[in-house]
């Protein structure tokens, strides 16, 4: 049986996220949040300012990627 970072065996609980108030349950996964801040670096390192791709991504992480990719012109990055 696969185990835990701490050595305990893995729960069906802990494979499917049932424990959603406890982020130590969520093995694999990114938040909304760190999945717009991987999108806006990736989109930063294409260079791209307004991605045709993000209109295709869920209103939150999306309002998340374009506030991310505003921040960054202003950092003049």
């Amino acid at each position: 049986m696969p185990t835990g970072g701490n050595g305990s065996a893995l729960t069906s609980r802990m494979l499917n996220g049932a424990a959603s108030d406890d982020t130590t349950y969520h093995l694999g996964y990114l938040t909304a949040d760190q999945f717009a801040h991987a999108l806006v670096c990736c989109a930063r390192l294409r260079g791209e300012h307004d991605p045709s791709w993000a209109r295709h991504l869920e209103p939150g992480v999306r309002a998340v990627v374009q506030r991310g990719l505003a921040g960054a012109g202003r950092a003049g990055g």
